[in-house]
């Protein structure tokens, strides 16, 4: 079985869902490795990437981190 469910309509609604939840929003950031709290084993504390259209770095701390991605292929 394949389930296919196009995104494009949800994405306005996470979108908007972001900006209300998030003091800040950073777009067209690549992640390129997840942070591993040092206390709690096999938990996620923020992320490392850059942004893919200035080359600058970033490095985000975090009490919740959601993985995701998708589209890739398409």
């Amino acid at each position: 079985w394949q389930i296919m469910i196009h995104g494009e309509s949800y994405k306005p609604i996470v979108a908007e869902a972001a900006r209300k939840a998030a003091t800040e929003v950073y777009n067209r950031i690549m992640v390129t490795h997840l942070l591993m709290d040092r206390t709690k084993p096999n938990r996620v504390a923020g992320a490392v990437g850059f942004n893919v259209r200035n080359g600058d770095f970033h490095v985000f701390r975090a009490k919740a981190v959601i993985v995701s991605a998708g589209g890739a292929s398409h």
